[in-house]
């Protein structure tokens, strides 16, 4: 695996044309955004391999007088509305309880006119509409702790890194694309 400098000048010029989506994986921190009542993002640096990279330089060569004439001109949109999280989870519990007494009164329905597998089938839905809830935070609390445990930190060491064409032109001519990951010029550790 090869290491780049988020400093080089590549990696900014691609930011650049195509912006930081290509390299930086964005995920919505859920208890952050509870918290505060809004969307926040953690960046996380991608591991990509070096063929689709290198093309992607080379294609924001090219288009570069085409991004800065458009990053030039002003753009004419309206502000969105922020995202508010007490309104949607307030929506949520309505939705829920709307679907609970639609489904209790399916389920006294059948109970009354004696087909009880279905009034079974409508009770059950409604109770895991009510206790379904507890089940899913269950659920992302195991998410969580194997994703701890995934993502661990590797210590490396520095070294001195070939120029990113030639270590294009050798991948090319091995037939094998290696994968690379972005480092702070400062920093040691590489996320994977």
């Amino acid at each position: 695996m090869y290491l780049f400098n988020t400093s080089s000048l590549h990696f900014k010029l691609v930011n650049y044309v195509f912006g930081d989506s290509l390299f930086i994986e964005r995920k919505i921190d859920f208890d952050e955004s509870i918290k505060n009542h809004e969307m926040i993002y953690t960046k996380k640096p991608k591991i990509v391999n070096l063929c689709p990279y290198c093309r992607a330089v080379v294609l924001s060569i090219l288009l570069l007088p085409i991004a800065y004439i458009y990053k030039k001109f002003p753009k004419k949109h309206k502000e969105p509305k922020p995202f508010d999280i007490k309104k949607s989870q307030r929506n949520i519990k309505i939705i829920k309880l709307i679907a609970l007494a639609v489904l209790s009164l399916f389920g006294v329905h059948q109970l009354v006119i004696g087909n009880y597998y279905l009034a079974s089938f409508h009770f059950g839905v409604a109770s895991f509409q009510l206790w379904g809830q507890y089940f899913f935070k269950y659920i992302v609390k195991l998410q969580k702790k194997r994703a701890k445990k995934k993502s661990k930190i590797i210590q490396i060491e520095k070294k001195k890194t070939p120029g990113l064409f030639k270590i294009y032109l050798e991948a090319q001519h091995n037939k094998i694309c290696p994968s690379i990951a972005f480092i702070d010029e400062n920093d040691k550790k590489i996320w994977r």
